[in-house]
């Protein structure tokens, strides 16, 4: 079992989020479009911030360089995270995601 955390300043993100090129660099195309539907400001920010902290924990976990847009992490109807790398779900990761106003800090364990 490996366990990755990470915890990010949410200004870091916010100064990011004003360049395309990151954006396309974090998000997968299903994360683009739900970001790309949130209106409130902060809402994106929080968002963004933690779907980089938690795609850095999974990698800190996985011990492995994986390409950010290729993790993408979709919530479950009850709002669980749920982790797939390459459009494949990866049930072997559990991953916890959580944002105040000033930071986001996630966790990720892969059995």
């Amino acid at each position: 079992m490996n366990i990755g955390i990470d915890i990010i300043e949410n200004k870091r993100i916010a100064k990011k989020l004003k360049n395309d090129a990151f954006i396309k660099k974090i998000f997968s195309e299903k994360e683009l479009e739900k970001y790309n539907s949130i209106h409130n400001k902060q809402s994106k920010i929080e968002f963004a911030s933690g779907r980089f902290s938690a795609k850095e924990a999974i990698v800190k976990a996985s011990n492995k360089s994986l390409l950010f847009h290729k993790i993408e992490i979709i919530n479950s109807i009850s709002g669980m995270p749920e982790v797939y790398y390459e459009s494949k779900r990866k049930k072997n990761i559990i991953l916890s995601i959580s944002h105040e106003r000033k930071t986001s800090v996630s966790v990720a364990i892969i059995n």
